[in-house]
């Protein structure tokens, strides 16, 4: 391949000669190969390296080897992961685009449409800048940069555990040191989203145990029926459908790390039998009485507050003490904005000093502003959704029409600063939730109780806003008493959290 250029290699697959002559003189500036056939294609991808691969949807059937344009994005994605592809079409509809996208497409370009090679370029030279920010993060995360950075990955995992703040500056230097204390049971908590696991495994990467099992169990995934056994085994013919032995998540765990996550999910029963593994590292399979001596770590997450639990006589005050030795609260992401500008910049694979760059003025104050209930998690999903968008129409600069509805629509200002007036000894996450409470009283208020309308009017699906209602609720049930609308539109969900509670 000649190296008279040096911006960057391009592969064009397409089953049109002309348009590789267009293409060849219409990106210059690049070292542009083509091939005709996705066979010719591989040949060259087997001999050169490429920054870039222009990928035709509708190759031509007379190809030996042809295979439908969306299924050879996934085949061209296994074998060359790291190759950025950019799907080039004549096909406008909206769900070809998506399903490309779906596939693994990287961004996509419209043959013959205006400005083609300046559209062309710009997004050819985002791909190969993309690209070269997760290579050289990978190095750190393979272990060629011993660096601590901001960006930190155990290379068993890949887990990545992003933070510049204060509160988890030291979250993760709390999370170091435990990881060198074996035999010290944990409690990790914080609201859902904002990432227990990841959490977990960031300790686990800085363990003596690292290298060892590292076992995660979702206890709330797991039917009450057979939880005992899923986690301490069974002996053959314990119980009806028990025809062969069974090895249990702690076995499996044994000389490393056990994650129980959502640990305030489960019974009074199994809470004791934990509880008692704590105390003597033994346990016994279900219709067994043989003892079984294990070394393992366990760390637990939950979302609950279980010091509520304890008082309602759903937690044992032993079992929690047990656990909560050394105190780990993950904070949420509204309590940690400044983070925002380098999470996004790991999302969407750019420099942290591009960030404000990509967005408009508007769109950029929206994210900001926005107080993410869902947490990290949902800020994933956002991101996620915001690079379609901006595929789809095609904008240069991400503008608020990309933001997802829930974020475009989001306006807080004005009812928290009033609650923060009137209720100045409340923690900052409490007049977050009672100030978004008011607006879905007030939506709810102004569409007569249609939730349906009142979603639709704060950005969301009835669902979303169900899902709020029933996270607030389980954490300040005594916030609802006076939200009458809210009280009447979603009766049952709040009847199924808590059956006692007054509706009237």
């Amino acid at each position: 391949m000649s190296d008279r250029k040096s911006i960057g290699n391009i592969l064009l697959i397409d089953n049109n000669p002309d348009f590789h002559i267009q293409v060849e003189f219409g990106l210059e500036n690049f070292n542009v190969q083509t091939a005709i056939s996705a066979s010719e294609g591989y040949k060259l991808l087997a001999k050169y390296h490429f920054d870039v691969l222009l990928l035709d949807l509708a190759l031509d059937r007379a190809d030996v080897d042809y295979v439908g344009g969306l299924d050879r994005i996934l085949t061209m994605k296994r074998e060359y992961p790291e190759l950025p592809v950019i799907i080039v079409t004549g096909d406008k509809e909206r769900e070809t685009i998506v399903a490309a996208i779906e596939n693994g497409a990287d961004d996509f370009l419209y043959k013959g449409e205006e400005g083609f090679f300046e559209k062309a370029q710009t997004k050819i030279l985002k791909a190969i800048k993309q690209n070269r920010f997760i290579q050289e993060h990978k190095a750190i995360n393979d272990g060629k940069n011993s660096k601590d950075s901001d960006l930190i990955a155990s290379q068993e995992s890949d887990v990545i555990f992003l933070g510049e703040t204060p509160k988890i500056l030291e979250f993760r230097k709390k999370l170091k040191f435990l990881g060198g204390q074996r035999k010290v049971s944990l409690l990790i908590t914080g609201e859902t989203g904002t990432g227990k696991e990841v959490a977990a495994k960031y300790l686990y990467a800085n363990s003596s145990r690292k290298g060892q099992p590292f076992v995660v169990v979702n206890l709330s995934a797991i039917s009450k029926d057979l939880l005992e056994s899923e986690l301490f085994g069974h002996v053959k013919g314990s119980f009806s459908g028990a025809i062969k032995d069974h090895t249990g998540y702690f076995e499996m765990a044994n000389k490393g790390i056990l994650f129980l996550d959502e640990i305030g999910e489960i019974s009074l029963d199994i809470q004791v039998k934990l509880l008692r593994f704590l105390e003597d590292a033994v346990i016994s399979k279900v219709g067994s009485t043989q003892k079984i001596e294990l070394d393992i770590q366990i760390i637990a997450a939950t979302h609950r507050n279980l010091r509520e639990e304890i008082i309602k006589g759903k937690f044992r005050e032993d079992f929690f003490h047990r656990l909560n030795r050394f105190p780990l609260h993950l904070p949420s992401l509204r309590d940690r904005k400044a983070d925002l500008e380098l999470l996004i910049s790991y999302y969407l694979k750019i420099p942290k000093e591009n960030v404000s760059q990509q967005f408009t003025e508007a769109a950029f104050k929206k994210l900001k502003g926005y107080n993410w209930p869902g947490n990290i998690r949902e800020l994933v999903n956002a991101i996620e959704q915001i690079e379609l968008n901006q595929k789809y129409l095609e904008k240069e600069v991400i503008d608020e029409e990309c933001l997802p509805e829930e974020i475009k629509n989001y306006e807080p200002g004005a009812d928290l600063e009033k609650i923060q007036q009137e209720f100045p000894n409340l923690k900052l996450e409490e007049q977050v939730a009672l100030a978004r409470l008011r607006e879905i009283e007030e939506a709810l208020l102004n569409c007569m109780g249609k939730k349906g309308l009142a979603a639709e009017k704060l950005g969301k699906n009835n669902d979303g806003i169900r899902y709020e209602i029933k996270t607030y609720f389980k954490k300040y049930p005594d916030f609802f008493e006076d939200f009458i609308e809210i009280k009447k539109a979603y009766q049952k969900t709040l009847k199924k959290v808590n059956p006692s509670f007054p509706i009237n």
